[in-house]
């Protein structure tokens, strides 16, 4: 498996099932400062409690078992520690009858929980896979790695030159601790010593019966070494991700390494056994993973180091920090084997290309906005000056010497400054040869012939920003920033573009004026309807606007936004869908809905080239349906839903036995049904709208309706 894809889905199954702390914590004021923040957090939490070096392993399963471990009065000198007691205020305890685990609080590494050790703090969860029995327990701690047990036959051969049983027990553990690479660190915290057998018992499988732990012992006795493969690769011999040897594979920290201890049998490697979980302090994990990686110690003298490590296929960057070796960020990878040499020098992040990283002199490599890096040292010295990007193409930037704001788009949070450089829009490009030297000044667009740009206030400007005099007068332009174009229209003495939400536009300024309708006229109230054919079937091109009911019923039961019900229609209730279409004409159902076309190209050309479109785009209203996105009206202090501008929802003809009636929707984007509604006052979430969930009867809807 590539290594740096194996550390990153190692640690996302971390975060979400680890009992340790992922901290969400995240330093930095920029985008760019929390991206690498977010690679770099981590946190460290001093090791506490713990048993000695022979009797910790055994010290992790309860007394009731009736075992006891017998490592001690081996004829092995240990080094002189002392055990700690696991009860100590600062040690929860367990209450599990089998397994009691020790310093579940003071230690910050990762475990993964093994088939039925279902207990985030320790103890087992009552699977029959875990041991469930004393005799297992015996069987387990009979068969567990021992630190006297694997060094036995190297202290018998070391006596056999003439060694004291002391200097050869000595020196086996100097020459196993200086394989592992925990030579110098025992020296320097000799109490770290006492976790020995828990290191010993996961990197050499678990049990003494395995042939790779047989291997690792023969190898170690006769040479008093260890190879790579007797401890980098123990997840090569299990076939199991989650049995693997963690530690030697980790994510953005070392320290986040061992699962939960786990038994193999002597064969298949099979899970038999899992028992509590065997505490390794970080500092450990780490060294071991280094020696793998033939990485140096990572000290204060090498903090901010970054190497280029490998071990048979996999390979990675990692740099020393103050908490340890941890895989490289995204600008230590970028900038790794360039030197910070001049002012200034920049390299483009070529995963993210907004991105760059700086060379400053005095603090090394720093993240920034390529803008700024390209534009560095570039003066800023008129407005409307444009500079090419060198690296990226299609990018220009301008030059303001006027207060303005960056946009980045509507995720990133827009910067402001007093002046400086600024991505260039289709207008700075257009007319930065063009001297804007008197108000009212215009300027025709190279590439539009639509579009024209105005002098005003010593600047230009697209047209749509000034007033204008004739309502309903509509000027298409193609947006620079949209695959397709905007329509402006003309109203109240300004120009809107007509994507946008309005209800106030009078009912003919909603159809397509270039679409010969039909009329229909309701006879119930001599309103003439526009009409139109689509698929073989007649559609009233508007939403209806009858209001032909008594009075009581015509308050509670319909709605207008504000007063345009004349414009864009009247909202029913459920309790008046069926009743609103005139005779001869009828509600569409499913199918009428489905044959509208469910998705773009088609669902663009049903909507009304005015009312909003939930988009940047204009709608073309091809076939003169003119569906207007009035979403729906319900009981709450606002009387516009933020569905307005966003979605048709009109009642359809089909309903359930239980009284629900079913919801069509249409949108810019897609066609689909909003799912049943009923008459029963019983409630539906009011997303997006605010307020409280809204009883049905209180939800109001548009009709449109089908001849029969």
């Amino acid at each position: 498996m590539n290594f740096t894809k194996f550390l990153q889905a190692t640690f996302s199954v971390a975060c979400a099932t680890a009992f340790f702390a992922c901290s969400d914590k995240v330093a930095g004021t920029t985008e760019i400062d929390n991206a690498l923040a977010t690679e770099e957090s981590s946190s460290s939490v001093e090791i506490s409690g713990g048993s000695t070096e022979e009797t910790n392993l055994s010290s992790s399963l309860s007394s009731s078992s009736g075992n006891k471990d017998d490592s001690s009065s081996s004829d092995i000198t240990s080094p002189d520690t002392s055990a700690t007691d696991t009860t100590s205020p600062d040690t929860p305890t367990t209450t599990d009858p089998i397994i009691s685990i020790p310093d579940t609080v003071g230690t910050d590494r990762l475990v993964f929980n093994p088939p039925g050790y279902n207990s985030m703090g320790g103890g087992l969860g009552g699977s029959t896979d875990c041991l469930d029995t004393n005799t297992k327990i015996a069987e387990a701690l009979q068969n567990s790695i021992l630190l006297a047990t694997f060094i036995k036959g190297r202290v018998e051969n070391l006596m056999a030159t003439g060694l004291t049983q002391e200097q050869a027990s000595s020196t086996a553990k100097q020459e196993l601790y200086k394989a592992l690479g925990l030579d110098t660190f025992f020296l320097e915290q000799p109490d770290q010593q006492k976790f020995i057998n828990n290191v010993l018992n996961y990197i050499l499988g678990g049990t003494v019966t395995s042939d790779f732990y047989k291997n690792a012992e023969k190898k170690f006795t006769e040479t008093g070494t260890l190879s790579k493969e007797n401890f980098c690769e123990f997840q090569e011999y299990n076939g199991t991700a989650w049995m693997g040897m963690y530690a030697l594979t980790t994510t953005g920290n070392t320290r986040y390494a061992f699962s939960s201890h786990i038994l193999y049998d002597n064969t298949m490697y099979s899970f038999v056994n899992c028992y509590g979980t065997l505490y390794i302090p970080d500092k450990i994990v780490e060294i071991v993973d280094a020696k793998c990686y033939d990485m140096p110690r990572c000290d204060s003298s090498i903090v901010g180091t970054t190497v280029k490590a490998s071990y048979n296929s996999s390979e990675g960057l990692f740099t020393c920090r103050t908490v340890g070796w941890q895989i490289a960020n995204m600008m230590e990878t970028t900038t790794f084997g360039t030197e910070c040499d001049k002012e200034g020098k920049y390299i483009v992040y070529s995963k993210r290309p907004d991105t760059s990283f700086v060379c400053n002199l005095k603090s090394g490599w720093h993240p920034a906005e390529t803008i700024d890096a390209e534009t560095y040292g570039i003066e800023c010295d008129k407005q409307g000056k444009l500079f090419e990007s060198p690296n990226r193409q299609g990018y220009t930037y301008v030059c303001r010497q006027e207060r303005f704001c960056r946009d980045y788009g509507r995720y990133r949070k827009e910067p402001c400054f007093n002046s400086g450089w600024d991505f260039a829009d289709m207008t700075d490009i257009e007319t930065a040869n063009q001297e804007c030297d008197s108000e009212g000044k215009t300027y025709q667009s190279p590439s539009d012939p639509n579009l024209t740009y105005v002098c005003h206030d010593g600047k230009w400007t697209e047209f749509y920003n000034m007033p204008c005099d004739t309502d309903n007068e509509r000027i298409k332009i193609q947006d620079q920033n949209i695959t397709g174009y905007v329509e402006y229209i003309c109203y109240d003495k300004t120009w809107r573009p007509t994507y946008e939400w309005h209800a106030e536009y009078p009912a003919e300024y909603y159809f397509n004026s270039e679409i010969s309708y039909g009329n229909f006229t309701d006879p119930r109230d001599g309103y003439v309807y526009h009409t139109v054919d689509f698929k073989g079937r007649t559609w009233i091109a508007e939403n209806m606007k009858y209001a032909g009911f008594p009075d009581s019923v015509l308050a509670d039961e319909t709605r207008c936004l504000e007063d345009f019900c004349e414009n864009v229609g009247r909202f029913y209730n459920i309790n008046l869908a069926d009743k609103v279409c005139p005779d001869g004409w009828q509600l569409p159902d499913s199918s009428d809905i489905l044959s509208l076309g469910t998705s773009q190209p088609e669902t663009e050309k049903l909507i009304s080239q005015l009312g909003g479109t939930g988009s940047a785009y204009s709608a073309p209203d091809t076939y003169g349906l003119s569906f207007i996105l009035s979403g729906r009206v319900i009981e709450t202090s606002k009387i516009y839903s933020p569905w307005q501008g966003y979605m048709a929802l009109f009642w359809t003809n089909e309903t359930g036995a239980d009284g629900t009636r079913l919801v069509a929707k249409v949108g810019y984007y897609k066609v689909e049904f909003d799912g049943w509604y009923t008459k029963e006052p019983t409630g539906i979430t009011d997303y997006p709208d605010e307020g409280p969930a809204i009883p049905i009867d209180k939800v109001y809807l548009t009709v449109r309706c089908l001849k029969k």
